[in-house]
């Protein structure tokens, strides 16, 4: 599990992901808003997807 984390750590999408997250989490429990929801989302898929290899 360690290992798991320790490897999602250390791809791009994986901060992206916890950015969107924070950001649009904020929102979408203030306005309701689908988009904000929406994003909300999509930054958790993000964070728990892996990259594909090239």
């Amino acid at each position: 599990m360690r290992q798991l984390i320790a490897a999602r750590l250390r791809e791009p999408s994986t901060w992206a992901g916890i950015g969107s997250v924070i950001t649009s989490a904020a929102t979408a429990i203030a306005t309701r808003d689908p988009q904000a929801i929406a994003a909300t989302i999509a930054g958790v898929l993000a964070v728990l997807l892996r990259e594909r290899a090239k």
